[in-house]
């Protein structure tokens, strides 16, 4: 009875996640899908073999199409939070995508007084709050380093917040696809590509792309 608990919930979750994405199909070595928020907003992300691309913006979903306007991206500032906690007496350190909150778990920390190089994600650091200075840099990342001062700052757990750490995608500004019988929605783009003639001319090649619920 548990299990087919677990199944139902588990069915009704993918569902749930299923309605509100629009992901491409038969997408290989990528992943790009669009989210829908219910407030005409959306959440654009594009995961390949050399990073990551982000964007977002508001929509419109009719019976014939659906039409996505980006909107220019405000790259945010690192924001550091510090406090004293008075019952530890190590350092707790923790970094985060500003975006989506989600955990930053690989990020170097090189400590200047002991000139000893740590890497998060292997094991749980235990550094002491009498240490000067910290530098911790992120893989991959849009911060800068960062430097830490416990002594001075006195404050030994940190909550960092960092910048994306994919670019920011702003072109097209506008996505159209239109509707099929099907259901699925067909996206559209062309480019140009040399022909191989040896010469400088060019021939229009068009892509089409289906996106599925």
């Amino acid at each position: 009875m548990k299990y087919l608990f677990f199944l139902f919930l588990t069915f009704i979750s993918n569902l749930i996640f299923s309605q509100d994405t629009l992901r491409e199909d038969d997408s290989f070595m990528y992943s790009k899908y669009y989210i829908l928020n219910s407030d005409g907003t959306f959440n654009f992300y594009f995961h390949h073999c050399t990073g990551y691309e982000y964007g977002e913006g508001t929509y419109q979903l009719t019976n014939k199409k659906i039409e996505f306007l980006f909107m220019p991206f405000k790259m945010p500032s690192d924001s550091i939070i510090c406090s004293k906690d008075v019952t530890a007496d190590s350092l707790d350190i923790k970094l985060y995508y500003f975006h989506d909150s989600t955990e930053a778990t690989f990020y170097k920390i090189l400590l200047d007084t002991l000139k000893t190089l740590y890497w998060s994600g292997y094991t749980e650091l235990k550094l002491s709050s009498q240490i000067d200075t910290i530098n911790i840099s992120v893989p991959f990342s849009l911060a800068l380093p960062i430097e830490l001062h416990p002594q001075s700052d006195s404050c030994n757990v940190y909550r960092i917040y960092l910048k994306p750490y994919y670019s920011i995608y702003n072109s097209p500004s506008i996505v159209e696809m239109k509707k099929q019988k099907d259901g699925k929605f067909l996206c559209k783009y062309f480019y140009w590509e040399s022909k191989n003639d040896y010469s400088n001319r060019k021939r229009k090649v068009e892509i089409k792309k289906f996106y599925s619920f």
